[in-house]
């Protein structure tokens, strides 16, 4: 890609148990995206693997295999693991935590250092991050310029993100936990004090230079009760939380958008599983296509409709009696 600004990374994250899905996701992230950035990493995080586990093994190599060939097709996509070395450790502590020690996990058991890590883990400053199993519609060639465009004119904001969820007439957000902020004046353009995890363009070097040192945070009592019975170890809140706390002091925001044109909205598959595998190739087709049940429209989590919608071939089916 040619770019007219300054290079942008794109960052997917997969793990071994993702290869099945993808196989058909992957595509469609290039599809949808390769043409706006200038190069993918593509980065997997792979837990601890003992020898004798044979499956886990070859699920591995499968991956592996998988993604040289995509490498091979695409040559500004390259792949690596995740970096667990003290090395990679003490970047993240210093460049995010001011030195002080980073947790590897919340009290969930999600990551933490792995969320920082894949910041350093590109190549530019620019980082596009979206993880394995989130899918795209409107198909927008110059939604990314236009965030860089936010991003440079409005220094109160940190990220930017594709509408979540297909666009509704009235414009309405369906599904957020958070309540979004409209824009006077525009439409389908929302900010949020808090940033996704699941999917965000920021500069790091900004966010570094804004939030850092990020602080070592509990969750409410109850929950770090709960985690200390349960892990014995001391409970650390989500990292999401934690940077919501540093953007509320900092006063920085997420803007969320469609953009000129067809824009660019995300979908998020809460809905997993068997019937989730079997109908993916058709509800891609039908999120290109920008072909969307009534009912998903407004909504980031893919509905029960849609997926149904997908299962019947790309037609609404009929309402059950009853």
């Amino acid at each position: 890609m040619a770019s007219l600004h300054p290079p942008i990374s794109m960052q997917i994250t997969l793990t071994s148990s993702d290869l099945a899905e993808a196989r058909v996701l992957l595509p469609h992230q290039i599809r949808v995206w390769g043409n706006q950035v200038d190069d993918i990493l593509v980065l997997v995080d792979l837990p601890p693997c003992r020898s004798r586990n044979q499956p886990a093994l070859q699920a591995q190599q499968e991956l592996a295999r998988y993604l040289d060939r995509q490498r091979a097709l695409h040559p500004h996509l390259d792949w690596k693991l995740m970096d667990y070395s003290r090395e990679a450790v003490a970047r993240v502590q210093e460049t995010f935590y001011g030195g002080r020690r980073v947790p590897m996990h919340d009290y969930r058991n999600r990551p933490i250092f792995g969320y920082l890590h894949l910041l350093l883990a590109t190549r530019h400053d620019l980082v596009f991050h979206i993880d394995g199993d989130m899918m795209f519609g409107g198909g927008s060639q110059t939604w990314m310029a236009e965030a860089l465009d936010q991003l440079t004119r409005r220094p109160e904001l940190l990220a930017c993100n594709p509408l979540p969820g297909p666009p509704r007439p009235d414009g309405k957000l369906l599904s957020q936990r958070v309540s979004p902020t409209a824009e006077p004046g525009a439409s389908y353009v929302y900010r949020f004090p808090t940033l996704s995890y699941r999917v965000f363009l920021l500069d790091r070097r900004v966010m570094a230079g804004r939030l850092a040192p990020l602080r070592t945070e509990w969750p409410s009592p109850l929950r770090s009760v709960a985690s200390v019975l349960r892990n014995r170890r001391r409970p650390h809140a989500l990292l999401e939380q934690v940077i919501a706390h540093a953007m509320r002091r900092q006063g920085q925001w997420r803007l969320d958008f469609l953009g000129v044109g067809p824009g660019m909205w995300s979908l998020h598959p809460r809905i997993r599983g068997s019937r989730f595998k079997r109908a993916l190739p058709e509800l891609l087709h039908l999120v290109e296509a920008e072909e969307v049940h009534p009912r998903q429209r407004g909504e980031y989590d893919l509905t029960e409709e849609m997926l149904r919608m997908a299962e019947s071939g790309g037609t609404v089916p009929a309402r059950r009696a009853g």
